[in-house]
């Protein structure tokens, strides 16, 4: 077994619960230590915890807006789901990100189908190899930069 088999079994994902404010504020430091700032409109989603000293080593926040971003697309309004993830530094490229990009993008297509609007992923990705990623793992558009970060959509 190598290590990155062993740290994987290390990890456990799972969904963030109010009952444990505990994981909710070592999220918000851990995000604030990698430089994500999730905005107002989304929550902690799920947490990376290591079995091995039950700290958060990985956050996923996210939520769903009105389409205030990109205003209407082709005249109807758009719902746009948008996430932010964070992992540990001393933990990365471990494969704790992509577990929780996999949890981010079956949230959406999960929940797209409760709104009668148009629905989109929306995405500032600042890493550009979560950005190349994206493209081409899920199909989703750079539509432009703001700063060093890319902008990315996937409609539907």
């Amino acid at each position: 077994m190598n290590f990155k088999t062993f740290f994987s079994e290390a990890i456990r994902i799972q969904y963030a619960s109010e009952d444990e404010p505990e994981l909710e504020e070592e999220a918000r430091l851990l995000m604030r230590t990698v430089g994500v700032r999730p905005n107002s409109q989304k929550e902690l989603l799920m947490v990376a915890v290591d079995t091995t000293t039950e700290q958060v080593v990985g956050a996923l926040y996210a939520g769903w807006s009105h389409g205030s971003g990109l205003g209407e697309l082709e005249g109807q309004q758009v719902m746009m789901f948008s996430w932010d993830i964070g992992v540990e530094p001393k933990v990365q490229n471990t494969g704790i990100g992509k577990q929780l990009i996999q949890k981010a993008m079956k949230t959406y297509d999960m929940d797209k189908h409760q709104y009668d609007d148009q629905t989109m992923l929306y995405i500032h990705a600042i890493n550009p190899v979560l950005a190349a990623h994206l493209v081409k793992a899920y199909g989703m558009e750079e539509i432009g930069k703001q700063g060093n970060e890319s902008i990315l959509i996937k409609v539907g």
